[in-house]
Order: C-alpha cells, then sequence, then structure tokens
C-alpha cells in the first residue's frame, strides 16, 4: 500500500478549472465572469475568473478561493510592473485585492453540528478477544421478536450466535458452528437464501477460499456448513441483495485476491448460480459494497469502494440481469476508502454516496445526478480518526438522515 497523504482539497488542487465558488445564486448555475487560457491563467488583468456553485461548505470555499487569489496576485504583479498605467494602474489594483481579501476573510463560518447521543449500557457478551471477532451481523433468528447477532471468530475458524433478550441485552454463552480448519471467515451477514422465513447466515472464509452457508432450521439453530468456492479470490466481504428481481437474494462478494468482485445469483431454495466476476482495477483491493438504483431506470447497480485506487466504482445493471463494465469516481488522492453506503442525502430523488475514507481521516459524501454519475466528492474530516465503517440511519428521530463511522484508534 502507498504512503498515505492528507487530501488537499476535492478537486486538483492546481487545476483553475476545478476550483469553485459558492453564493446562493440559483440550484446548481454556474456563471463564468472572464476566461483563462490553456494553463488555466486569466486573460484579464483586472478581472478575477470565478466560478459560483451553490451548497458548498464554508472552508473549502476559502480554500478554493486562495488557491486563484493566489494566482491573481501574480497576475496583478505583472500588471503593475509592465504596465505603463503606472499610478492609475496600482491604485485600482490594489482595491480590488484589498476588496477581495475583505470578502474571502470575513465569511461566516457555519458551526459543524455534533450529534447529542444518549445509548443504554448493557452487560458486555463474552466475544473472546483471543478469538479474534472479525465480523458481526443482527437478524432475529429464533423468531422471538428480540434481535440476536452472529459473530465471525477470524482466529477460531468458527461463527458464533448470541440471542437477544430485549432490554436484558444478549445471552452470555453462545451456539458456535464450524466454519472449516484454515477457513480464517472474515465477514458474516444474514439472508433468506431459501424463503422459507427464517434467517440464514452466510460467510466469506477468506483463508479456503469460499463462502459457507448455514440455512436456519429453525428455533436459532443452522444447518452445517455448505461451501461455495470461489476459486483463489481471497473473499473478503458479502453482500446480499435481490439483484434481478427475481424475488431470491443473490450474494455480491468482494475478492481481495483477484481484485474483483463475484455475483452469485441465488435460485430461491438455498443454491446459488456459477460466479460472475467483474475485474475491478489492477491493485484495487475492493474493500466494500453496496447496491441501488443509482440512474432509476428500475434496475439495481452495484457500487464499489476500491480502496487501492482511490475511487468508487459502478457497475450499472442491465434489463437482462447482467452489469456494464465499471466507471470510476474518484474519493481523493490517499484517501483508501474501506466503507460504502447509499442513500438520498439531498432530496432531489437520485441517490448519493457516503465512503468512509481510511486514508484521510474523513468522510467523503458524492452526490448522484440520477444518471449513474456522481459529484466529485465532499470531503468532511474527522479529525485524527481513523474510519472504518459508515452506516446510515435517522438516530434522533428529526427526519434527517444521520452518518454513523466506526473509528480505529480514537
Amino acid at each position: 500500500m502507498n504512503s498515505i497523504d492528507d487530501i488537499i482539497s476535492i478537486n486538483d488542487p492546481d487545476s483553475v478549472e476545478n476550483l469553485e465558488y459558492i453564493d446562493d445564486l440559483g440550484s446548481g448555475e454556474f456563471f463564468d465572469f472572464n476566461n483563462v487560457d490553456s494553463n488555466g491563467e486569466s486573460i484579464s488583468n483586472k478581472d478575477i475568473q470565478m466560478k459560483v456553485r451553490k451548497n458548498w461548505p464554508d472552508d473549502e470555499i476559502l480554500y478554493a478561493a486562495n488557491r486563484e487569489i493566489e494566482k491573481t496576485c501574480s497576475s496583478i504583479i505583472k500588471s503593475i510592473l509592465f504596465s505603463r498605467e503606472c499610478l492609475a494602474c496600482t491604485i485600482s489594483t490594489v482595491s480590488m485585492l484589498v476588496g477581495i481579501l475583505i470578502v474571502v476573510y470575513t465569511m461566516p463560518k457555519k458551526p459543524v453540528v455534533i450529534c447529542d447521543m444518549n445509548f443504554a449500557l448493557v452487560n458486555p457478551i463474552q466475544v473472546e478477544y483471543n478469538y479474534r471477532p472479525q465480523s458481526v451481523a443482527v437478524g432475529d433468528f429464533n423468531n422471538d421478536t428480540w434481535m440476536d447477532i452472529v459473530v465471525a471468530n477470524r482466529a477460531t475458524n468458527n461463527i458464533a450466535v448470541f440471542f437477544g433478550y430485549g432490554n436484558a441485552g444478549l445471552s452470555s454463552t453462545s451456539m458456535t458452528y464450524s466454519t472449516g480448519t484454515n477457513s480464517t471467515p472474515c465477514m458474516v451477514t444474514v439472508g433468506d437464501f431459501n424463503n422459507d422465513g427464517r434467517l440464514d447466515i452466510v460467510v466469506a472464509n477468506y483463508g479456503v477460499n469460499n463462502v459457507g452457508i448455514f440455512l436456519g432450521i429453525g428455533k436459532g439453530a443452522f444447518e452445517s456448513q455448505s461451501t461455495i468456492p470461489t476459486g483463489s479470490s481471497r473473499p473478503l466481504l458479502i453482500y446480499v441483495a435481490d439483484l434481478n428481481n427475481d424475488k431470491a437474494q443473490d450474494m455480491i462478494i468482494a475478492n481481495y485476491g483477484t481484485q474483483s468482485i463475484s455475483i452469485f445469483h441465488g435460485y430461491g431454495y438455498g443454491k446459488f448460480s456459477n460466479a460472475i466476476t467483474f475485474f475491478t482495477g489492477y491493485d484495487s483491493i475492493p474493500m466494500s459494497i453496496t447496491v441501488g438504483d443509482f440512474n432509476n431506470d428500475k434496475h439495481m447497480d452495484i457500487a464499489i469502494a476500491n480502496s487501492g485506487t482511490n475511487n468508487v466504482g459502478i457497475l450499472l445493471g442491465n434489463e437482462n440481469g447482467t452489469f456494464t463494465t465499471q466507471n470510476i469516481f474518484p474519493t481523493g488522492y490517499g484517501s483508501h476508502p474501506y466503507s460504502i453506503a447509499t442513500h438520498d442525502f439531498n432530496g432531489d430523488n437520485f441517490l448519493d454516496i457516503v465512503v468512509a475514507n481510511h486514508g484521510s481521516h474523513s468522510v467523503g459524501v458524492l452526490l448522484g445526478h440520477g444518471n449513474g454519475s456522481f459529484s466529485h466528492s465532499t470531503i468532511y474530516s474527522i479529525g485524527n480518526s481513523i474510519p472504518i465503517a459508515v452506516a446510515i440511519g435517522d438516530m434522533n428521530n428529526d427526519n434527517y438522515t444521520d452518518l454513523v463511522v466506526t473509528n480505529n484508534g480514537t
């Protein structure tokens, strides 16, 4: 993995074409006040090239403005040194520069709103640290209306099911199921793969290159594991969804070893098709997956957090259940996105994407355009924390969507 650098800007900081300012001048409209040459320098010494766009955070406005002022200052100095209109030119340019600086450095700053949440503590369950619990999933496995959890234990090559008892928390003991010798389970999730109304469990067995399925048989019990081979893929993550609208749940696997994702279509009775694999790019390291209809064609699309290549990959779904080749949208140099989720954050009826940027200590939001494309990532710093995962929900019941980020190191 390359060294990690901080993100400087949501766009290339050396490209004037990407520097965009904000004022409340209309929804998404752009205003270009003068032209620039091929090198990005201002053609006119008297005007400053500005692009105005609505709804950018103030700190990004300030940074973009500072970058443009640097280029403008260079142009102004040249004007003073080489223009024949000495005194008048000097007075005019200095006045203009002072006015710009006053506007930029007196812009009002919006305070960052931090959620004030209260949670009730319960007695922790006894998941041994030496078991190296790697992943957890939630579901009502015994149909008693209380949420249960299943944990993938990497060191002991098994999964452990803990039953919920309402306000009393979770059971102190667990039911364990082997995932196989040297299986090294990395990810666990749930779904109903045989449409019997009981939750089943699926595990990504990184160490032995297969996917393990535990079918639920009622009262919280599960059959022994059946496996689906994944080649030499080193499966890292599993996402469950009905991709082809056949009312049978499918699986998408993120493959660390082959830099790809694999789709297994479910038949609705606990069996799956052979893998359909899509390459995500050399050294892409796909770490997380989500799905949604990103181009509003009523077909499910796939979004991938490619940690190694610092981007989000989009595979658009077709009517026949196939997918297009990957389109990529950058998340910022050195961002290394580890987790991805989707929601309509700005209420325009287009799905947006949020990523947890492990490398740049930030969360990035890419607003969707409704046609399968996305805006440049808007970055929200979370200080010195190292984000591992991001989730979405209305945590304080105010009818606005909140983000929950799991951080390492803080």
